[in-house]
């Protein structure tokens, strides 16, 4: 039953009767959600992800609850939601429903230890909504909802595009339903035959002599593109998203881009002053660039983006770098191997790899030499086909740097050999490695490597599909160029 585990709404209370009412609510809304009495279920399912509106009973009579100590009900109300609800980083609307909502004692005692309980979650100020009145007035409790989930914006907006998923894999999947449906046959053999062909278009003829699991993993990652194809061209719900919260995106986009063209601006001024400084110097003029030096304004900080710099460093990271690989251990395209991590074992690597001369590639790489804090990296960027009809043999890597976001001035921009992504937020305590980086490769050390050998290296990030095509792509365009020989004036 784990693919109906979708819904954002939990309702607990000890008296299903009582939940009933608030259940038939958002249902009219086209909500679902999930109903917990508080008792502990043997062989319950795992903890509840993705949870943001919870309807709590103050006072959990089956549990042992009595309204006469708001302490106790407040620690047997959150005792049982540590039961089925996973403490997440996320915004969540609480509302205490009781037939004892005029007791401010025990609501601010509830409200303590949800907080205590729950750190991860931001708690936005409780809604307390009667019982009683509850059943005479549900559109006022919805009202209330609505309103209190209108100040996550923008939060709202990444919702929506949560819903437009959901949405989009629903309706891959009735599509593929149709397709699995044979007028008059078998449902169960045709079915297992189209998914079968599906992995093994995605996986090659190797899935045949692989684990079961295998298997599955070559059918979802076949599926996987479906989604993001009925993605694409899935259109908004009327009304799913405020005019207000488009506005304020859309202000949001043009802020940004005014942003990167002053930034731009300031830096071509700059560029211009440098010129002009050396064609003085050329002439000879020493005294007059020394007076020109003298009298220059300092340059002010520019600014190239609205948002912080971790911030940004941290979305590249998440867009662009796979935290682990889903075959640790096991060569596959866009895994980023680091070389350095100790002397032993890079002599080892060094017999598997003899052309990553890594002084030659710094020098080839910076002019000024290998930047402070960098550290040596290579790329597997072996085509998707050869390892889905299992004739990988050898691995293909490009090698290159990590270097630090505060040593980004040293990374060449204009040559065509060097390729680089970042800034890139990155952690790993047993590297040492904690901070913004970028990867610099160099496409004119493009290697190889045994790939029985290199599926044993242990695996440090690995490029998402977008970054590693478009390295793939970069490196191919370099060792494919075409020279042209003339013989100038």
């Amino acid at each position: 039953m784990d693919g109906f585990r979708t819904s954002r709404v939990l309702v607990l209370d000890n008296d299903p009767e009582e939940a009933s009412y608030v259940m038939r609510a958002l249902a009219q809304s086209g909500i679902g959600s999930i109903y917990h009495t508080g008792e502990l279920v043997a062989d319950a399912p795992a903890k509840l992800e993705g949870i943001r509106l919870l309807f709590a009973d103050m006072v959990l009579e089956n549990l042992g609850a009595t309204s006469d100590d708001p302490k106790i009900c407040a620690d047997i109300t959150t005792n049982a939601l540590l039961e089925v609800l996973v403490d997440e980083r996320r915004p969540i609307v609480v509302v205490c429903w009781t037939t004892h909502h005029e007791d401010l004692e025990l609501i601010e005692e509830f409200r303590a230890a949800f907080i205590r309980k729950f750190p991860k979650f931001q708690v936005q100020p409780l809604i307390v909504f009667n019982k009683p009145k509850l059943r005479e007035d549900l559109t006022e409790l919805m009202r209330r909802i609505a309103e209190s989930l209108g100040q996550l914006e923008p939060l709202t907006l990444l919702f929506h595009w949560e819903q437009q998923v959901h949405d989009a894999a629903t309706k891959t999947t009735a599509e593929l339903v149709r397709l699995l449906s044979p007028a008059g046959g078998n449902l169960r053999e045709a079915g297992y035959a189209v998914l079968g062909s599906l992995a093994l278009a995605e996986r090659g003829t190797r899935v045949a002599s692989e684990d079961k699991e295998e298997a599955i993993a070559s059918l979802f990652h076949a599926l996987n593109p479906l989604i993001l194809d009925r993605l694409e061209h899935l259109n908004l719900r009327a009304g799913a998203i405020s005019s207000e919260s488009a506005s304020k995106l859309h202000d949001a986009v043009k802020a940004e881009m005014q942003t990167w063209a002053a930034a731009r601006k300031a830096a071509n001024l700059a560029k211009d002053d440098e010129c002009f400084l050396k064609r003085i110097k050329k002439d000879g003029l020493l005294t007059v660039l020394k007076d020109f030096i003298g009298k220059m304004p300092k340059q002010p900080e520019i600014k190239e983006s609205n948002i912080p710099d971790q911030t940004r460093a941290a979305l590249n990271a998440f867009v662009h770098i796979s935290p682990t690989s889903n075959d640790q251990g096991v060569a596959q395209p866009g895994n980023v191997y680091l070389w350095n991590v100790d002397p032993v074992t890079e002599v080892e690597r060094q017999k598997h790899v003899p052309c990553a001369d890594w002084t030659m590639v710094a020098k080839d790489t910076f002019l000024r030499g290998l930047p402070a804090g960098s550290r040596s990296v290579l790329v597997e960027i072996t085509p998707v086909c050869d390892f889905a009809q299992d004739k990988a043999a050898v691995s293909r890597l490009v090698a290159g740097f990590l270097v630090p976001q505060e040593n980004r001035a040293e990374i060449p921009q204009r040559a065509l050999y060097v390729w680089s992504l970042g800034p890139l937020h990155l952690q790993e305590e047993t590297q040492k490695i904690n901070g913004e980086f970028w990867i610099v490769l160099n496409a004119r050390y493009f290697l190889a490597a045994s790939k029985s050998v290199v599926d044993t290296w242990p695996v440090f990030r690995r490029l998402r599909t977008n970054a590693c095509s478009h390295l793939v792509a970069f490196v191919g365009a370099h060792v494919t160029r075409v020279g042209m020989m003339k013989i100038d004036p």
